[in-house]
């Protein structure tokens, strides 16, 4: 079946670890970090102009947020800057995809009124690239990486 073919592509071990305690509390830190840093891009625009201006900040935030998780989760045990993150090419399309339908809901005017957007200028643009880099840099709980690489070790000697 597909399942039995997804746990044979990862490997029993590397099954083990996606579950572990650990790992569960570092998504959840993580998913806390993103709506934080969402909620400050919208109350940072939120001061500056009216209604519309903040909600497509927040969305073009937690949407290129997103994007950064999936590949930062590609392997929850390695750095999202290896091979194994470029390698498959369907991923890659979709994180393209991601990216361009972003930045395209904030452009085109059509969706722009079916999404109920506005465009942004340069300056809310950078807020949201602040939160979104904020977060892939000091992403809480990257230290660790390291534990759980050394939890898969231990695995795979067991």
């Amino acid at each position: 079946s597909s399942r039995t073919r997804l746990i044979g592509a990862f490997g029993s071990s590397r099954t083990r670890l996606i579950g572990a305690p650990v790992h569960q509390t570092q998504q959840q830190r993580q998913g806390v970090a993103g709506a934080v840093g969402t909620l400050a891009v919208v109350a940072w625009g939120e001061d500056r102009s009216g209604l519309a201006v903040p909600t497509t900040m927040g969305l073009t935030t937690i949407s290129l947020l997103h994007i950064v998780a999936a590949l930062e989760w590609r392997d929850p045990v390695q750095s999202v800057f290896n091979r194994a993150t470029i390698a498959n090419r369907r991923f890659n399309l979709l994180v393209l995809a991601a990216l361009a339908l972003t930045f395209v809901a904030t452009t085109i005017d059509g969706l722009n009124r079916l999404l109920d957007t506005v465009q942004l200028d340069g300056h809310q643009w950078r807020a949201c690239l602040v939160a979104v880099i904020g977060y892939f840099v000091g992403r809480p709980g990257r230290l660790q990486r390291r534990y759980l690489k050394d939890r898969e070790r231990d695995i795979d000697n067991d």
